[in-house]
Parts: C-alpha cells; structure tokens; sequence
C-alpha cells in the first residue's frame, strides 16, 4: 500500500549531504517538535526527524495566495468555499473577506519551546455557530 502524497514523510537532505529543517508549516511536525513533549530536544542531539514536504511546500505557496484572516495575536481563520471559484475571489473566500456558507477554520502560530521561539502552525480546528466572530 502506497502513502498518499501529503503522506510521504521522510528526512530531508540538501545538495550538500546535511538535513534540512522544515519550516513547520505541517501541524503533524508540532508535538514532535517540543523539546518538553519527547522529554529532551532533538535539535540538541543532532537526530534526524521527519517531515512531509509536499505539505511544506504546498503550505508555504498557499500562504503566498490565500492570506487567512487574523483574528487576534498569532490566530488566524480561513473559510473552504464550497464551489469553484476564479483566483481573485478564492483568494478573498479564504480570507472570509466574501459570504460563503463554507466551513471556517481556526488555527494558531504557536512557539515550539518555552522561550517563546520557533513558532509552528497548530492544527486548523472547525469553527462552528457564535464562535464565528
């Protein structure tokens, strides 16, 4: 059985032979991540982690198109239209900058470690009723 592409988690290495971090756009990468979670930091121990560069990648592009609305401090919402739309209006669709009736989402650029550095995205969580503003 195969993984699907967003699946396809593995170490990432540049041209010269060294890991390459992410940029933990991927909220999978977040528990992972936290030096309190796994009991010691990886970073310091110099291990090789996974990570999904599809996700990365097509993350990183999409936050270049389809800007999310902030909300307050680091939470940001964005807004799945439920019919196909041209570039310039999904684009306003996902910043819930036009009425749509699709799902809304919320989701955190929380920090990674207790000084409060390396920020990673959480999970997007559904918003639902009085929740909406």
């Amino acid at each position: 059985m195969s993984k699907g592409f967003f699946d396809d988690g593995h170490v990432v290495v540049g041209a010269d032979g060294k890991k390459v971090e992410p940029y933990y756009f991927d909220g999978r990468r977040g528990a992972t991540a936290l030096p309190l979670d796994v009991g010691f930091s990886s970073d310091a121990l110099s291990l090789e982690t996974v990570a999904f560069s599809a996700t990365e990648f097509f993350t990183l592009l999409g936050l270049q198109r389809f800007r999310p609305s902030d909300v307050k401090l680091r939470v940001y919402r964005y807004r799945a239209w439920r019919a196909p739309l041209p570039v310039t209006l999904a684009a306003l669709a996902a910043a819930n900058a036009i009425p749509d009736e699709g799902p809304l989402f919320q989701f955190e650029s929380a920090f990674r470690t207790d000084q409060r550095k390396h920020k990673a995205f959480s999970p997007a969580i559904p918003i639902h009723g009085d929740e909406y503003e």
